[in-house]
């Protein structure tokens, strides 16, 4: 990955337990809210830096309830010091050293919930990032409520989100679009397997997944108007790479 020419990383993804445990993919990361997971894996990710400059861990997928089990952990232990909740970032801050935590809820909408939890990575020192492809008002409801917390969107337009409108999401987040050299705050569009003008967003961030244990990520690149960029490429060249 180092030498891939990418700058931000995705660990995808963490699936969140009834009881608060944790599997990053099929592996056992955080039991009892204690790190249990490769002793090695935030000193290898640590490695990568400075060239990769960000690292986010996702939360969930499609169809996967991490989400719903979260808004139970937060109305029933909540997301104070001592809760099983606080116990497992801070456990998994501490044994990646990540910069982020991905939403990538596709199934609960709970604004409450997702509110009290972005509080509480952001308490830890952490930003919240947000992968969406539908439902606009809970997402715009979220950012609204955690602020600058929310330092990242990345709005999906392949699949359920293939109609997606970069600049109408824009608008909806209040303007909410990066131009380089500007706050650092952007919704950018991520393409699977696909052309995509970057005209359209002044950006456009592509993302290849490589599923294998403990390594299973997304790297993301920039291409700047006018350029178009094939996706495939893109795909090759994270392929190629190792962490």
């Amino acid at each position: 990955a180092k030498a891939s020419g990418f700058n931000t990383m995705f660990l995808f993804t963490l699936h969140f337990q009834p009881n608060g445990d944790v599997y990053y993919n099929d592996t056992l990361v955080v039991s009892n809210g204690i790190y249990v997971g490769d002793p090695t894996w935030g000193a290898s990710l640590a490695t990568l830096r400075p060239a990769i400059n960000r690292i986010e861990l996702v939360i969930a997928s499609y169809g996967d309830p991490s989400f719903a089990y979260i808004q139970n952990l937060v109305a029933t232990n909540g997301t104070e010091p001592g809760s099983i909740l606080y116990q497992d970032f801070l456990a998994l801050k501490n044994a990646t050293g990540v910069d982020a935590i991905q939403y990538d809820d596709e199934q609960t909408y709970d604004v409450s919930s997702s509110v009290a939890l972005g509080s509480m990575i952001a308490g830890l020192g952490m930003k919240v990032t947000f992968v969406p492809y539908t439902r606009q008002d809970y997402w715009t409801a979220v950012k609204s409520q955690l602020g600058t917390n929310v330092d990242a969107i990345y709005l999906q337009c392949y699949d359920g989100g293939a109609g997606n409108d970069p600049a109408q999401w824009n608008a909806a987040f209040g303007g909410f679009l990066y131009r380089r050299g500007g706050s650092g705050r952007h919704v950018v569009q991520t393409g699977h397997f696909a052309t995509v003008d970057a005209d359209k967003v002044g950006m456009a961030r592509f993302a290849f997944r490589r599923p294998a244990p403990l390594e299973a990520v997304e790297v993301i690149a920039d291409f700047q108007p006018p350029h178009q960029a094939d996706f495939g490429q893109v795909a090759q060249v994270a392929k190629d790479s190792r962490l």
